[in-house]
């Protein structure tokens, strides 16, 4: 209990209110869903434009690889935002929260970093 005080007294005092903590965190939490997507569309065209560098004749190869990935990255980026959500909610006034929202935000930074440099 005593470590949670020493935390509260370190807050801003906007970040005391649960309200104001609340609307921050669903902005950032909103932030990194758009970037997350972002993300998602960038890695697409990175293979696509792979595919189309090694198989340019093919067009329906082409159709399906979009199909796919698109329903690959979309669930993969649903279950980002849903499982990230609910973990905040759940974790709304914890330090392990804003340790996800940092990683969260390094990692989708390094795959978009991926995707731009191939």
């Amino acid at each position: 209990m005593g470590r949670f005080s020493e935390q509260q007294n370190k807050l801003p005092a906007w970040m005391k209110s649960n309200l104001s903590l609340g609307i921050f965190t669903l902005v950032l939490w909103l932030v990194a869903s758009a970037f997350g997507f972002y993300v998602m569309l960038e890695f697409q065209q990175m293979i696509l434009r792979r595919y189309v560098t090694y198989y340019p004749e093919s067009r329906w190869g082409f159709q399906i690889v979009r199909q796919w990935s698109t329903i690959f990255f979309v669930g993969f980026w649903l279950a980002f935002v849903i499982l990230s959500g609910e973990y905040h909610y759940q974790n709304l006034r914890k330090d392990s929260s804003w340790k996800v929202f940092k990683w969260s935000f390094l990692v989708l930074a390094m795959i978009l970093l991926i995707a731009l440099i191939l």
